[in-house]
């Protein structure tokens, strides 16, 4: 390749033509400390970060003066999300009925594996679990929990040991957390509660195989496609979603969702999508897609504290935050639109959050 590139040089730079021959294509000349230029980075430097202007992003909208100006900007919105964010997303989809794989029972906790095309080939697994015998519309509540890799490992350390067959054959489990099933079970005794556990893909059994560059080119394999790895995720959340709901017994039962870091903002998005969802439990919210997740076009429509502010509209949301903090422009929509005090809070982080 230098060969090529230096006889380019001294053809259409130097104007030697015919370029002389090559034959010292690789000697290099200089040592890197010869190539210095600057002693020091300036501290004023934009390089690391030039690529954040690149695309302007849309302004903040302000906080709306009533309900008609809110659904105009919400039109507008969900108009752009669907367009320009999310259009990689299948048009059109089979039902998401769950398929029971794994009905097994241990220590008084029942827990089912329910299997589910999001989108092929991609094949999720659901898990249920709630206590043993309990008629599952009697439920009060079940919690979708949307799990990254490290509430898989936590997922997977809890219910691993015990609960082997209803996880793939093969599948390198972590050691047991027995504090972690004692506590679901005294929950599950004192509770008529159900949680339900998912990994969007890449995660846990559709993990990618490989070291961190290897991971690095398959997500860039998705902006090939016209979507990214975490655009995808939001769908496979809907999805599960769905799938929850075809599950015997579970089509009535009020439906609480839960996730934290990313894939709390992952769940959030999905949240717009999914309907009669009671309440969001998010943890750790980042502060912007800046920090997280990656959409395509994403920042040229709207921000996170915009999307949480849509999303109180549809139901009530929680924030576990480092020092009890966010934006304040969700909190302002929901007192300018009339919502209520119980349709958005912050609350702190919770320990081991």
């Amino acid at each position: 390749l230098r060969v090529h590139a230096f006889s380019w040089f001294n053809r259409f730079l130097k104007g030697q033509n015919p370029p002389p021959p090559i034959d010292k294509p690789a000697v290099k000349y200089f040592q890197p400390d010869q190539l210095k230029v600057l002693d020091e980075i300036p501290s004023d430097e934009i390089t690391s970060r030039i690529h954040d202007s690149f695309v302007a992003p849309a302004p903040a909208p302000p906080v709306p003066e009533d309900g008609k100006s809110w659904a105009e900007y919400r039109g507008k919105v969900l108009a752009g999300l669907e367009e320009r964010v999310f259009g990689a997303w299948p048009r059109k989809s089979p039902p998401p009925g769950a398929k029971t794989d794994t009905d097994l029972s241990y220590g008084g906790i029942s827990l089912s594996v329910h299997r589910f095309v999001s989108q092929a080939p991609w094949e999720l697994s659901l898990y249920l679990a709630h206590r043993e015998g309990l008629d599952r519309k009697e439920l009060d509540l079940v919690v979708m929990n949307a799990l990254d890799e490290e509430g898989w490992q936590d997922f997977a350390a809890t219910y691993g040991k015990v609960f082997a067959e209803a996880f793939p054959k093969g599948l390198e489990l972590p050691a047991h957390d027995p504090e972690a099933l004692e506590a679901e079970r005294r929950m599950f005794g004192n509770h008529k509660w159900a949680m339900a556990y998912v990994a969007p893909r890449g995660i846990g059994p559709t993990r990618w195989s490989g070291d961190a560059k290897k991971l690095n080119q398959v997500k860039r394999r998705f902006y090939l496609l016209g979507e990214t790895l975490d655009g995808m995720r939001v769908h496979d959340l809907v999805r599960s979603a769905g799938a929850l709901r075809s599950i015997r017994g579970m089509s009535g039962v009020s439906l609480w969702m839960q996730g934290s870091g990313e894939m709390a903002a992952n769940l959030l998005y999905s949240s717009l999508y999914v309907p009669d969802v009671a309440r969001l439990d998010l943890h750790d919210l980042p502060a912007s897609h800046m920090d997280g997740p990656a959409y395509l076009n994403v920042l040229r429509i709207l921000d996170l504290p915009q999307t949480v502010a849509l999303a109180t509209e549809r139901t009530r949301v929680v924030l576990y935050q480092p020092g009890a903090e966010y934006d304040g422009f969700p909190g302002k929509v929901v007192e300018a639109l009339g919502l209520g005090s119980k349709a958005f809070g912050v609350r702190k982080s919770l320990p081991g959050d």
